[in-house]
């Protein structure tokens, strides 16, 4: 399995996104040596090998919205190597065609919806943040990237601040 963050890999106008990953990361010569390995380590295990580029939508977008076709294009041809992107809403809608759409199924992550609280315990108890004493309803409650964010925001203050500023967010 291979997992990028988007952001980090090159998005030169003559570069495909397999060259860009084997120039950046130096994990193959060529595209070609890549996707061959990557086809017999599948084929050997009788799985597939797994390409994962993580938030398309946090690097040039015009650039991605070129290259998805030509890229599920050439990983269709493998029969042992799987492709997954991932992209935050709304962005799907510029970075994705009609026909690049349908190369791909459509996995839509609704983040800690349903299990919120649950969520919620655990950042906190991580975070060392003492838990609210009413419900945190608002959607963003439920989206990992949020809690992470509002947790690290407080993590240092004092136990009295945190309170405080949580009863202000939550209002």
């Amino acid at each position: 399995t291979i997992l990028i963050l988007a952001h980090h890999i090159p998005t030169d106008a003559d570069t495909n996104v397999l060259e860009a990953i084997c120039k950046t990361f130096q994990i193959s010569k060529n595209e070609t040596a890549l996707l061959d390995y990557l086809q017999g380590e599948g084929k050997r295990l009788g799985q597939r090998s797994l390409i994962l580029i993580d938030g398309v939508n946090e690097s040039d977008r015009d650039w991605w919205k070129k290259s998805l076709t030509p890229l599920a294009k050439t990983i269709g041809n493998y029969s042992h190597i799987g492709l997954a992107i991932s992209c935050r809403s709304p962005y799907q809608e510029q970075l994705l065609t009609t026909r690049t759409r349908n190369l791909f199924e459509t996995i839509v992550h609704t983040g800690f919806q349903e299990i919120e609280f649950d969520a919620q315990m655990e950042f906190f108890r991580y975070y060392d943040i003492p838990l609210p004493q009413f419900p945190l309803l608002t959607p963003e409650f439920s989206r990992p990237l949020f809690l992470k964010l509002v947790c690290e925001a407080f993590q240092n203050l004092s136990r009295q601040t945190k309170k405080s500023k949580f009863k202000e967010i939550a209002s």
